[in-house]
């Protein structure tokens, strides 16, 4: 008998055991696992299965037979019915995941999801590092997951390089380059002395990794080092050579960069031929400019063009011609560029050609690149790319435009790791909620709405920004919008205590000093807009050492002159808050010298000017304001309204009611279909009513409340309340009183009806004593006149009117 039949002394023993209890289905897939004959391993899961039909490790191992047969059918048949016996069986899982791959690129997500549950019910290091090279071919490499299942290979397999250099490529997915540099060096280290090169990892393979993320970690010297390593062994291929000439850009040897980048281009294969043009154009552009990158594009094979990366970097380097090539090369190879599935991106790069193109005026560049992205979305309604950049640049102009970016956005999310960059759907959501044309209009039981547009629901916001967060914890964008928005949130509900603390751990130290470390000076403003937001945090929780700290910190940075008026102006707002005078006044006239071109900005100076007595004889941060918003095309009149609101807001705070009416006066005047400011006016009206004895004020007074009744799109608090006293003390109608508390009650939600409200309510209970039993359904009659004046009481203890009615009442 030749070595090959022999049998070995398990497979006898397995043998022994079936003549003695052939019966026994786990003997069978013991003799199956151990025999080294194929067709004594078929016979005995086939023979396991007539015992047990639904005994799913026979299925499981008959379907990896099946497979290394290449009979994929019958494979994947295996596998199903393993699966339908034993769903929880990983092996099945395991090698349903190896049929999908070998089936090729169209069911590579299929394998990716079979693969990751197979590690999740059994996490072998076989099965991980599988994991891993799926992730890899499907672009799943930032999976928290992923990362979580290689991780545990290496611990479990540190002799392994596969292992290791699968560790490389997910911290390099996730711009971890000193992680990435250092897992490839183990890779190489287990190569060199543990088990050498595997069949599907050779040691060029990870050198040229090395070099790789060497080069974007800033390390161009030591990736040169490698690559001339690499170069003197013979083993710098094409893709080595591109390797190479990047990294001798970076340090400078210009002449060199472009030999080794054409070296490799003349020993290119055509299936990567383009990406290595794309590499010498890229070059070209870098070293010479745009001008000889065009040229050098022009010279191209135009059948190039229809690769669709290549055609990226050429539309990328041609859009920014100034010789007024663009268009006539656009026409020329418009069906090359646009006739595949990357023309949405390549309307993208057109519509920020557009934008570049009118350096001179940002808003027409702004306007001009709409327009291609709204022919864009036409022609691609289901690109989440078109959608989520023209509702970016909606909320880049001015103006309430945000509820209209909401609704170019895809709200069916789909948040994956692999979406990167500030465009994705959640990016742009967040960016949206936070915006200021929806600021305090989406939680209708913390305020009232005065904005006719539908806003966007924060509270979804911020659950969909918790889990893009949770998928991607490295991803500074995610965790800065996060931040925002439970900001604006703690806003909105007056800065409770819980969601102080929320905020307050999002930035501790190590995930705060990473972000500064590692991309603090690349995006400033987002530094900066998180310091200041973390100040006012500190200052509305009474930590004005804290708050003054993150302001100060905020001045520092190097931004434009606009945005560091608002750190001065945080840091006047704290000295304000500890009473010190003489600083507050110094970071005044700081923000005089700093300007800024946000309204918001000067409206709340000119609140710290009335509050403090620090403009002198004059108003200068409404001057200021003034003068700017007659400088700009669309100076609005609601903006110029609100400074008389500011105006008024500091007579009041002097108590001249007289000014503040004349101030108000003039607001009404300039924005009359806005009916806060007629209801501040007809308030204010009141007051004067009540300390002159006046009765041309009263009717002052009903005149603006009616206007603010009739205005509002919804009913606003307060207004039927102050016209039913108003009425009251004009003409003494009963009717008109009535009917105006019972307004004023339908105005405010349930649980938020304030004191006054309920006292008004127990006045109209008195009064409706004696109804017929038909009036009885109205809301003063749901309880006695005394349980309406116990709740006034229960809410406002301290109102001695209160008390005197409730003598009354008991006597």
């Amino acid at each position: 008998m030749s070595d090959e039949n022999s049998w070995c002394l398990a497979e006898v023993m397995a043998l022994g055991a079936l003549m003695l209890e052939s019966n026994n289905a786990e003997l069978w897939i013991n003799m199956g696992c151990l025999s080294k004959q194929k067709a004594i391993q078929q016979h005995a899961f086939i023979r396991a299965l007539q015992v047990n039909g639904f005994n799913a490790l026979a299925w499981a191992h008959l379907g990896k037979l099946y497979l290394r047969e290449c009979q994929r059918d019958l494979a994947r048949q295996a596998f199903d019915h393993a699966r339908s016996a034993d769903p929880l069986l990983a092996i099945s899982w395991a090698g349903m995941s190896v049929h999908d791959h070998c089936e090729g690129s169209k069911v590579l997500l299929e394998a990716f999801a079979s693969c990751l549950y197979a590690v999740q019910l059994l996490p072998v290091a076989e099965f991980q590092l599988g994991l891993g090279k799926l992730a890899a071919s499907t672009g799943q490499l930032q999976s928290s997951k992923v990362l979580a299942a290689l991780e545990q290979a290496v611990q479990h397999s540190p002799q392994c390089p596969e292992s290791h250099n699968l560790s490389g490529l997910v911290w390099e997915s996730r711009r971890y380059f000193l992680h990435a540099i250092l897992s490839y060096k183990r890779a190489r280290y287990a190569m060199q002395h543990f088990g050498g090169q595997s069949k599907s990892l050779s040691y060029h393979d990870v050198s040229l990794n090395l070099a790789r993320a060497l080069c974007q970690a800033g390390k161009a010297k030591d990736a040169v080092n490698e690559c001339e390593n690499l170069e003197k062994a013979g083993m710098l291929g094409s893709e080595g050579l591109q390797m190479y000439a990047a990294a001798l850009w970076q340090i400078g040897k210009d002449d060199l960069s472009l030999e080794m980048v054409n070296k490799a281009v003349t020993i290119s294969k055509e299936n990567i031929k383009a990406s290595t043009i794309g590499l010498v154009c890229k070059l070209v552009y870098q070293i010479s400019g745009q001008v000889s990158a065009m040229t050098k594009l022009l010279k191209t094979p135009r059948d190039i063009l229809t690769d669709s990366n290549f055609s990226l970097t050429a539309f990328a380097i041609a859009i920014l011609d100034c010789n007024g090539r663009f268009p006539m090369f656009l026409s020329e190879n418009f069906n090359l560029f646009f006739l595949h599935e990357r023309s949405p991106k390549l309307y993208s790069l057109l519509a920020a050609g557009k934008q570049l193109s009118e350096s001179a005026n940002i808003r027409s560049g702004v306007q001009n690149a709409e327009l291609v992205l709204r022919k864009a979305l036409h022609m691609h309604p289901q690109s989440t790319l078109i959608r989520n950049q023209l509702g970016f640049h909606l909320l880049s102009m001015r103006g309430k435009s945000s509820h209209i970016a909401v609704r170019c956005s895809c709200r069916d999310l789909d948040i994956s790791p692999s979406v990167q960059g500030s465009t994705s759907t959640p990016a742009m959501l967040g960016a949206a909620a936070i915006s200021c044309s929806n600021c305090g209009t989406r939680n209708f039981r913390i305020t009232f709405s005065t904005c006719t547009n539908e806003g966007v629901d924060g509270v979804n916001v911020i659950l969909q920004l918790q889990r893009w967060f949770h998928l991607e914890p490295w991803n500074d964008t995610a965790w800065y919008l996060l931040i925002l928005n439970i900001f604006q949130k703690a806003r909105e509900e007056k800065y409770p205590n819980h969601l102080c603390r929320v905020i307050k751990q999002l930035v501790s130290s190590v995930r705060w000093n990473l972000f500064f470390n590692k991309g603090g000076d690349n995006c400033p403003y987002k530094g900066f807009q998180l310091l200041l937001c973390i100040s006012e945090i500190y200052l509305q929780s009474g930590d004005y050492s804290g708050s003054l700290k993150h302001a100060i910190s905020a001045s520092q940075l190097h931004v434009s002159d606009g945005m560091l008026f608002f750190a001065h102006l945080q840091l006047a707002r704290c000295y304000a808050s500890q009473q010190d005078l003489t600083s507050l006044h110094n970071e005044y006239k700081k923000c005089l010298q700093l300007r800024t071109d946000c309204e918001i900005g000067w409206i709340t100076l000119g609140l710290l000017e009335a509050r403090y007595f620090l403009q002198g004889q004059n108003n200068t941060a409404a001057i200021n304001h003034e003068l700017f918003l007659n400088k700009r095309d669309n100076a609005q009149n609601s903006w110029m309204a609100l400074l008389e609101v500011v105006r008024g807001q500091g007579f009041i705070w002097h108590e001249d009611f007289q000014s503040a009416e004349e101030a108000l006066v003039q607001a009404c005047s300039m924005w009359p279909e806005e009916g806060c400011l007629h209801l501040i006016h007809g308030a204010i009206c009141m007051e004067l009513a009540r300390q002159s004895s006046r009765s041309e004020f009263l009717y002052m007074a009903k005149r603006s409340l009616l206007k603010a009744q009739d205005i509002g799109h919804s009913a606003l608090p307060m207004v039927s309340l102050l016209l039913a006293q108003a009425e009251a003390s004009i003409d003494r109608k009963k009717a008109k009183w009535e009917r105006n508390l019972r307004l004023e009650w339908s105005a405010w939600p349930a649980d938020m009806k304030p004191a006054e409200l309920l006292f008004q309510m127990h006045l109209l209970a008195v009064q409706s004593r004696g109804m017929s039993e038909r009036e009885n359904d109205r809301p003063e009659c749901s309880k006695s006149s005394r349980s309406w004046l116990l709740l006034a009481l229960h809410l406002n203890p301290s109102c001695s009117r209160y008390w005197e009615a409730l003598k009354q009442v008991l006597k």
